[in-house]
């Protein structure tokens, strides 16, 4: 049974666990402005159901829910108030679900909390932003957002990917990103089932011609609770080491007869090793 109304549930109870312990360490991997962060959560679940993800299974399908922006306000009242709090991290599985409620929770942030910064980890619905929210956001104090462009294949994401992701304005969106003050992260997805190695290497030149940040290269991996893993059950694609405590997303666990394991493995690896270097060169 889930909770229908998220605005019953009480704040998450901080003082039991010390929020003080985490301040100054990294969360999600993305960067802090101020080590005084707190998380929150506006919003469960998520109107999409990509074929590798679990959060369907695990917060219900077609079962998104959101709480008002009053009460989102509210919590980080709160948070300042009692803990003095200067960033806060939101890590719902789709925050950007609601445009036009993003753009007045903006709008209210800018009045409200003029110092303070924000990030979302989890990543970001790109269908969902436009020019207007990407200011907003900047305006706000946003800082860096991860965006999941999963792959660079347009067959592949009508396949696996329920976003609608529009590969062609990916790069017009980016820009904007960058000129607004934000630093834009993208997320990218190698080896879903039978990939071929071209498609898998347009992925890669799609990553790597974006000028993001940072850039995260993943193996698709056979989440329980997803139609990828019962997929993948059902028609014998699991190597026998696959073992769900022990997933890792620089490994694949997928057979695909279109490339090695070691092979497919090799490319995430060098490619990602690169641009990171060669980014962190310029910036020095």
């Amino acid at each position: 049974t889930f909770v229908k109304d998220l605005e019953k549930l009480p704040f998450p109870a901080w003082h039991t666990v010390g929020l003080s312990k985490y301040w100054g360490v990294l969360p999600f991997g993305v960067p802090l402005r101020n080590d005084k962060f707190g998380v929150m959560i506006t919003s469960r679940g998520c109107p999409h159901e990509c074929f590798y993800c679990a959060v369907p299974q695990h917060l219900g399908k077609n079962n998104f829910r959101s709480r008002s922006i009053e009460s989102v306000l509210k919590e980080m009242h709160w948070l300042v108030d009692n803990w003095g709090i200067k960033e806060i991290q939101f890590i719902d599985d789709n925050f950007f679900v609601n445009k036009k409620s993003k753009k007045e929770l903006c709008r209210r942030l800018i009045k409200e909390f003029p110092k303070m910064h924000f990030a979302v980890p989890p990543g970001v619905d790109l269908p969902n932003l436009d020019d207007e929210l990407i200011e907003l956001l900047g305006e706000a104090g946003f800082h860096d957002l991860v965006c999941g462009i999963e792959t660079g294949n347009a067959d592949l994401q009508m396949k696996y990917v329920d976003k609608k992701i529009d590969l062609i304005n990916i790069k017009q969106k980016i820009k904007k990103m960058q000129k607004t003050g934000l630093n834009p992260a993208g997320l990218f997805m190698l080896g879903f089932p039978h990939e071929t190695k071209e498609q898998i290497m347009r992925t890669v030149e799609l990553a790597t011609s974006l000028e993001l940040n940072k850039i995260y290269l993943i193996m698709v991996t056979p989440l329980p609770g997803s139609q990828l893993f019962k997929y993948c059950t059902e028609n014998d694609l699991l190597y026998d080491d696959f073992d769900p405590a022990k997933l890792r997303y620089s490994n694949t666990f997928i057979k695909n007869p279109n490339i090695s394991r070691e092979e497919l493995e090799g490319i995430r690896r060098d490619v990602w090793q690169s641009y990171m270097s060669e980014r962190l060169n310029k910036q020095i």
